[in-house]
Formats: structure tokens, sequence, C-alpha cells
């Protein structure tokens, strides 16, 4: 079972929350991670997909199985670029 809709961190308090980006971690739990503040949601799952618990943790944590905290650094490390506009605003 998958989520039909996006999930959102409320790591700022008021909208527009951020959309947390979901990481490739076998098994039943899932994993998701809030570019902004650097946080990993887990969901713990029966496996017929029904949520136990939601956890949060540092993107870094040692809690977290080592294949979701290297995505998670690979994700956060990545450079961030700005498309410059191609013509001066007038």
């Amino acid at each position: 079972m998958t989520h039909a809709h996006p999930v959102f961190c409320d790591c700022t308090g008021a909208p527009p929350w951020p959309v947390m980006q979901r990481l490739n971690v076998a098994g039943p739990h899932r994993y998701y991670l809030c570019r902004q503040c650097g946080h990993v949601r887990e969901e713990v799952c029966r496996t017929d997909g029904t949520i136990i618990t939601t956890r949060f943790r540092e993107a870094y944590s040692q809690e977290l199985p080592e294949v979701a905290r290297e995505q998670a650094r690979d994700i956060l490390e990545q450079p961030s670029y700005r498309q410059l506009s191609l013509f001066p605003a007038t």
C-alpha cells in the first residue's frame, strides 16, 4: 500500500508545508525526507501496510537503516542551482 497523496513535514509550523521525498528502502516501513529541515519521517508498518506508529529522526541518526541514512545524505548534500532569468526585469 502506498500513499495516494504527498506526505508533508510540519517543520515550518504553518502552511505551506514542505513536501517530503520518499526514500527507497526495502521492507514494510516507509521513510520520507524533508529537504527543508533534514528530518526523516519513519512510518512503522505492519506487513499489510497499516501504519502502527510514526517517528521523526534526524537524517544522520544511527537509529535509521544505513540505506536510509545514505540516501538522505546524498539528497541533502546535492548542490542547489538556481536558474537565472534570460531577460532582465524591466
